[in-house]
C-alpha cells in the first residue's frame, strides 16, 4: 500500500503568468527575457519562476548524485539539471529540475538543449509550487509522452514517481522518510528517501 501523502492547503503559485497572448517556441525565444529570472513556455503561456530555495538546491544536487553516478557506472546516456531547455512541439520550451535521456536516444541532445522528450523528469516542489509541478507542467509531460515523472516533495519529504500506462500517468510508487523508490526507465536504480532528504 502506497503511503498517504498530506498536502498543505492551497496557495499562490510563484509562478506568474507573464501575457495571455500565446507564443511560439521562436516568438519567445526572440523576447530575450533578461532580467534575471527564468522563464518557461508551457503550450503557448509564459511562465516566470521564483529562485530556488537552499533547501531545494541541497535535495536536487543530492538525487542528482545519485541518479548520475548510476547512469555513468552503467552507461546507460546523459543526466542534466537546470537550467537546460527542453523543447517540447512548437510551444512549449521548460526547465525540469533533472532529467535523463538514455543513450539510444542521445540525437536530441544539442548544443542548445533537449529537442524532444526526455526519458525522465524530475521537478522539486514546494507548496507554493505544488499548484503548477502537479497541474500543466504535468499534463505538458504526459501529453509528449515522457515516459517517467518524479515529483519531489519538500513538504512532506516524499518521492513520487509517476509512469505512462495507456498515456496517462499513474502513480507507480512513493516514499516518505525512510522509505525506497524505484524506476521503471532506470532500471536496478534505488533511492533512499533518507538519503535526499537527510
Amino acid at each position: 500500500m502506497l503511503p498517504t501523502l498530506v498536502l498543505p492547503p492551497e496557495s499562490p503559485p510563484s509562478h506568474k503568468t507573464y501575457s495571455v497572448q500565446r507564443y511560439s517556441i521562436a516568438e519567445f525565444l526572440a523576447l530575450e527575457l533578461a532580467d534575471g529570472f527564468l522563464y518557461e513556455l508551457i503550450n503557448g503561456s509564459i511562465m516566470r519562476k521564483t529562485s530556488p530555495t537552499t533547501q531545494h538546491q541541497r535535495v536536487l544536487s543530492r538525487l542528482n548524485t545519485i541518479i548520475n553516478n548510476f547512469v555513468l557506472a552503467n552507461k546507460l546516456g546523459e543526466v542534466f539539471f537546470a537550467p537546460v531547455d527542453v523543447f517540447l512541439g512548437e510551444n512549449s520550451l521548460v526547465n525540469p529540475d533533472l532529467l535523463f535521456v538514455r543513450i539510444s536516444r542521445s540525437h536530441l541532445i544539442t548544443k542548445d538543449g533537449i529537442m524532444g522528450s526526455p526519458d525522465l523528469v524530475v521537478e522539486v516542489l514546494s507548496p507554493s509550487t505544488m499548484k503548477y509541478d502537479r497541474g500543466s507542467k504535468k499534463d505538458l509531460y504526459e501529453q509528449h509522452q515522457i515516459p517517467e515523472y518524479w515529483i519531489i516533495d519538500l513538504n512532506n519529504q516524499a518521492i513520487e514517481v509517476y509512469t505512462l500506462q495507456n498515456e496517462d500517468y499513474v502513480l507507480e510508487d512513493v516514499a516518505t522518510e525512510k522509505g525506497t523508490i524505484q524506476s521503471k526507465v532506470l532500471v536496478g536504480l534505488v533511492v533512499e528517501v533518507g538519503e535526499i532528504f537527510g
